[in-house]
């Protein structure tokens, strides 16, 4: 639980673990921002991570367990480029994905993504971002990328509440620069990029509270 009394949360919404000050206008950015729903994965969204190299001409991928089903004909674009349509449907557990003919061998360990088709759920505590040229251009806000972490060249801020499903309602609130967070309880903490860290750690009061 967060160690904050005085004024309930806006909106209804209970004030995140990692929170560590008031839910007021001088702590978040309530209006006007918004996440672009392309830039995220749904909700049954499947990464698909080879365990072995693939050559060129294989119509049998060897995978990670996957984690959810992968249904036939869906485009898998592979982190070294290489992109191939799946033959027959893969289900949660499959640890191998039948697909057309590849042209190019793809090495072990590279990664695609099923992007899947139900809510997109962006949740508390992400880190959003965008460039400034992506601000002036009315580009809505995605997951942080290196760029937007940049000296005068972007932003990035932490989200406060869930966003249920960014396809019906994009808009978020953004946790304004300045504030405290306690990086014990912010999800996906320990995962975030080291420059990632360092920016959050520049821009906000960070402490660490008990695990």
């Amino acid at each position: 639980m967060a160690r904050i009394s005085g004024p309930p949360p806006q909106q209804g919404f209970s004030i995140p673990s990692w929170v560590k000050d008031y839910l007021n206008r001088e702590h978040v950015i309530a209006g006007g921002a918004r996440v672009d729903p392309s830039a995220f994965p749904r909700d049954d969204s499947v990464i698909v991570a080879l365990s072995a190299q693939a050559a060129a001409a294989a119509v049998s991928l060897a995978v990670t367990a996957l984690t959810g089903p992968v249904p036939a004909n869906t485009q898998l674009v592979f982190s070294n480029g290489v992109s191939t349509f799946t033959t027959a449907t893969a289900a949660t557990g499959a640890v191998a994905i039948p697909v057309q003919a590849l042209g190019f061998a793809i090495p072990s360990g590279a990664v695609a993504t099923y992007f899947g088709t139900g809510r997109v759920y962006v949740a508390s505590g992400t880190i959003l971002g965008r460039t400034y040229a992506e601000r002036d251009a009315g580009t809505p806000f995605g997951p942080v990328a290196a760029g937007d972490l940049v000296a005068d060249a972007g932003e990035a801020y932490i989200l406060v509440h869930d966003i249920d499903d960014a396809l019906y309602n994009a808009d978020c609130t953004l946790y304004r620069h300045g504030s405290m967070v306690d990086e014990a309880h912010l999800p996906g903490w320990g995962a975030l990029a080291a420059g990632t860290k360092t920016y959050i750690r520049a821009n906000y009061h960070c402490m660490r509270g008990a695990d």
